[in-house]
């Protein structure tokens, strides 16, 4: 049975599709070479091979002895952290500007509530909305961009609406 709480070691700073693309690539070569790896320590084996976040976490949790030692289970547990990981709940933004990591944080604290837990952020750079963002989850369209609202003035001030 494999230990899937060590799961959310690895999302800790895992907030947007390009990390979380990093992350499902390491996790492919940590599955990979566990069937080829036969060293007691299997966070050396994996060294040089996948990020140095993810080396230190699967040291972390081997240390813990949450990663099973057989090449098998062990390959079975990055299968299953991939899984995992593909579930996690998303949210697609558009910005009218390229965000920093400490906006991009703030964001996805701003929406932890509304997701449920932690969402990964799907952010698209789009200037045509001026300001402001548009968010979409599940289906659910929510614009909160300065362009729809200035073209709502406009509409209305043109259309003889605002004499």
């Amino acid at each position: 049975m494999i230990d899937t709480s060590a799961f959310k070691e690895f999302i800790v700073n895992v907030n947007t599709t390009s990390k979380l693309n990093e992350l499902l690539a390491d996790a492919a070569e940590a599955e990979t070479t566990a069937f080829a790896s036969t060293a007691k320590h299997f966070s050396h084996s994996i060294k040089g091979k996948v990020s140095d976040s993810f080396a230190q976490i699967v040291g972390k949790i081997e240390s813990q002895h949450k990663l099973p030692q057989h090449q098998e289970e062990r390959s079975k547990f990055f299968e299953g952290l991939k899984d995992y990981l593909q579930k996690l709940p998303r949210i697609n933004l558009e910005l009218a500007f390229n965000p920093t990591d400490k906006f991009i944080n703030k964001m996805s604290r701003f929406l932890e509530g509304d997701a449920g837990n932690s969402p990964i952020l799907d952010i698209k750079v789009k200037p045509n909305i001026l300001a402001g963002t548009t968010i979409e989850k599940d289906g659910v369209y929510r614009d909160y961009s300065y362009a729809t609202k200035l073209d709502q003035v406009l509409k209305q001030k043109y259309s003889g609406g605002d004499k």
